[in-house]
């Protein structure tokens, strides 16, 4: 591998970004990545709107198709005659080409100045990159530092900054008929680094810094520092960052270094002794006795008998140290004690139990001594008690008497004292419980005259505590009771927004046609309503202006999920495959459809296919051929309990629990639903409606036989209540018309849709 690449993609987490963003890295093949590298965009549109976004899209499906599907790389792959840069810059040349005609086809209002891009291939180390707008590059790369080439182990690296890419081109103002204008291509330096930012990147992290993180970590390990930072110091900005990392190192001098021996005292005194026992030897006369032979040869014999006393020392030591051997089995024997004396006393009690159990006429003796000896113990006392009052004086009776008198005075004031203040406390808690309530409701008045119903919830929820610890006061005054709830009952109407549905409109019944019929989604295109039977493998067709009814097709197998596909055509697809309907009724299978399995819902949006798939936690994006299919969702993310979604350049995904995720590019968007009451406990299906940002959702909880109205923007607006319809399935609305199709068992219903205020 000659380089490590890696990205920052830091969206605003207080308020919504100000900016449309991405950065994408192509996945290419092993074969593809040898010959033709690996592709990269960074882009960021100075626009919020789903223009943006689909237009960024669209670079990021198109570069990589006019790349790696280019005409020119068998020659490439075959001779070798045409470089990297020469195929680069003919798929720029068609992504110029088709740019101005796409913008024109989808009608996208966005201003060249707005658009900040920056697209290129690393190869080996070898860059090559063309950008457009306010894109920062910047070339990191190492110089030995001149007091180093003096010191042969030293390594210290001074890394240099420089800005590469032309400022000039960077600056003027790209067209849409030829946004990529130039192009740059060189060679990394071994041990260097590119770095490909937006332009607020450098304003918060100065080159120095950005330099020591990046030279010192990893790739991986520098996003993640740089996300910790920039998190502590602003979050209302978008960051974006490509950071390119070469992998090749210089040749290295490397030369074997010289042993060095540690001297001691002991090795020192030693090599003197041999020194001198040698000398000794070669001066001392031939035929004298040494006397230092005889007493070495004398300790010798003595350590082969005895053991040396110095080693025998170092043993006793080393095993008192070193080799303690530690009694591992201390809690075991102290809980064989203890179990031994337990099961000692357990088996003494169980013996003595069982000899009274074996006699029990003995059994009935010995209770009835204890039973005497206590009675008589008893009558003892009081006996002895009666003797002691009856023997003392007239005096100290009559002190007795009164002082005990006394003490059963002095009792029972406290007992009726500590009564009656324990009654006061309990009686003003209960008043100051009662205008507390009185007063909270009066402010739950106030906040729906003025339209604050988030508040008037919070004091509702806050008035049904109180009136619950009312009822916890004996003789508490229930018509008071009845009253505080009946206002709580009004104001929970009032901020509801209930809309009654008594008799919806019946405008089919699919069992006249099929007894068996079991329909369960629905597509409405223009003034067809198509409904899917998949057990019984149909297809129905009713015409919403001459409210006739008939049978499409029957024997199909891929009609599980239903939405609009291309040209306003209704699509159907299971896990097998699909079916498209054209405005003729003709019927045609997908082939090479991408198959998937464990689907959860089907949405389409840009003429493009999504499919929601909760078992494997994610989102899949097909192409328009249906041939292929990509993971949308970029982030980790729980939508294990996802039951439907639905597309308005904005992805909304309904967990069972009543919660509602906003997608924008695969990550999460800032985004929460208000408050309902009563609260969505299981809810099946979402439905979106009107413009991306002004519009309105639906969300379906069969449940409670009721279809709950959110702005877009997540706050509560009302909720049709239709208590006829336990069966609901599907549901469709058609803005346009002002109404809403309801699928209920076999019968699809239609009521009126309320003006929202």
């Amino acid at each position: 591998m000659y380089y490590k690449i890696s990205r920052l993609l830091l969206t605003p987490t207080s308020g919504k970004p100000s900016t449309t963003a991405d950065i994408f890295i192509a996945n290419p093949q092993i074969d593809q990545e040898a010959i033709l590298g690996k592709l990269f965009l960074l882009s960021e549109i100075e626009s919020t709107k789903p223009a943006a976004l689909k237009l960024l899209n669209w670079f990021i499906s198109a570069l990589p198709a006019h790349y790696y599907q280019n005409e020119k790389i068998t020659l490439r792959d075959r001779m070798g005659t045409i470089k990297v840069s020469e195929i680069f810059e003919a798929a720029l040349g068609k992504i110029n080409g088709e740019l101005e005609n796409f913008i024109k086809k989808e009608r996208l209002k966005i201003e060249p100045k707005a658009i900040n891009i920056v697209a290129g291939v690393i190869y080996k180390n070898d860059l090559i990159f063309t950008s457009a707008g306010k894109i920062k590059i910047l070339l990191i790369y190492p110089e030995i530092a001149k007091e180093s080439e003096s010191l042969p182990d030293s390594g210290k690296k001074i890394y240099k900054i420089s800005v590469i890419g032309g400022q000039e081109a960077g600056e003027k103002k790209p067209h849409l008929n030829k946004i990529f204008s130039n192009l740059t291509e060189g060679r990394i330096p071994d041990e260097g680094y590119v770095v490909l930012s937006n332009e607020i990147l450098p304003e918060y992290v100065n080159n120095r810094h950005l330099t020591k993180i990046i030279t010192t970590l990893p790739p991986v390990s520098a996003i993640e520092h740089l996300k910790s930072q920039l998190h502590k110091i602003n979050s209302y900005v978008t960051f974006l960052a490509l950071i390119i990392k070469s992998s090749a190192t210089p040749a290295i001098k490397r030369s074997l270094p010289q042993m060095q021996i540690n001297i001691t005292a002991n090795d020192s005194l030693e090599r003197m002794n041999e020194t001198e026992n040698t000398t000794e030897k070669y001066l001392s006369p031939i035929g004298i006795i040494h006397a230092n032979r005889l007493a070495a040869w004398g300790r010798n014999i003595l350590a082969a008998i005895g053991g040396n006393r110095e080693q025998k020392l170092a043993t006793i030591i080393r095993d008192r140290v070193f080799l303690v051997k530690k009694h591992r089995l201390n809690w075991l024997t102290r809980f064989n004690y203890h179990l031994k004396n337990f099961l000692a006393y357990a088996l003494n009690i169980a013996v003595f139990l069982l000899k009274l159990l074996a006699h029990p006429q003995e059994l009935i003796k010995q209770t009835g001594r204890a039973a005497r000896r206590s009675s008589a113990a008893v009558k003892f006392s009081l006996a002895a008690a009666a003797r002691w009052f009856f023997n003392l004086s007239t005096a100290s009776k009559t002190l007795l008497v009164t002082f005990l008198l006394c003490c059963l005075l002095f009792t029972a004031s406290i007992y009726q004292l500590t009564k009656n203040k324990n009654e006061q406390t309990s009686q003003q808690t209960y008043q100051e419980l009662i205008q507390s309530l009185t007063q909270k409701q009066n402010q739950t008045e106030a906040s729906l005259l003025y339209r604050n119903e988030d508040k008037a919830q919070e004091l509702i929820s806050e008035t049904n505590v109180l009136i619950g610890r009312m009822r916890e006061f004996k003789n508490v005054d229930q018509r008071l009771i009845d009253k505080f709830m009946d206002i709580n009952a009004s104001q929970i109407a009032t901020i509801s927004h209930v809309v009654a549905i008594a008799e919806p409109a019946e405008l089919i019944n699919l069992k006249q046609l099929n007894a068996g019929a079991e329909p369960a989604k629905m597509v409405a295109v223009k003034e067809r309503l198509i409904i899917a039977d998949s057990r019984n493998k149909s297809l129905y067709q009713f015409n919403l202006t001459d409210q006739t009814v008939n049978l499409l097709k029957s024997g199909l197998n891929n009609i599980g999920w239903g939405t609009v596909g291309q040209a306003d055509q209704p699509l159907f697809v299971a896990a097998g495959g699909g079916i498209i309907i054209d405005d003729k009724n003709n019927i045609t299978d997908i082939n090479n459809f991408a198959a998937l399995n464990e689907i959860t819902e089907a949405a389409s949006y840009n003429s493009r296919l999504y499919l929601l798939s909760a078992p494997q936690n994610n989102i899949w994006r097909y192409s328009r051929d249906f041939s292929a299919r990509d993971p949308w969702i970029k982030e980790n993310l729980d939508i294990n309990n996802a039951v439907s979604f639905d597309i308005d350049g904005y992805i909304y995904v309904l967990k069972n629990n009543g919660e509602v995720i906003r997608l924008l590019s695969g990550y999460v968007n800032e985004f929460k639903l208000a408050a309902v009451n009563p609260p969505l406990a299981n809810p099946q299906k979402i439905r979106l409606a009107g413009a991306s940002e002004q519009g309105q959702i639906y969300v379906l909880e069969p449940a409670q036989t009721r279809l709950v109205v959110f702005d877009k923007g997540g706050k509560f607006l009302l909720q049709y209540k239709i208590p006829r319809l336990t069966s609901l399935r599907d549901f469709a609305v058609r803005e346009q018309e002002q109404k809403i199709l309801l699928l209920n068992d076999a019968s699809v219903y239609e009521i009126k849709m309320e003006e929202i205020k």
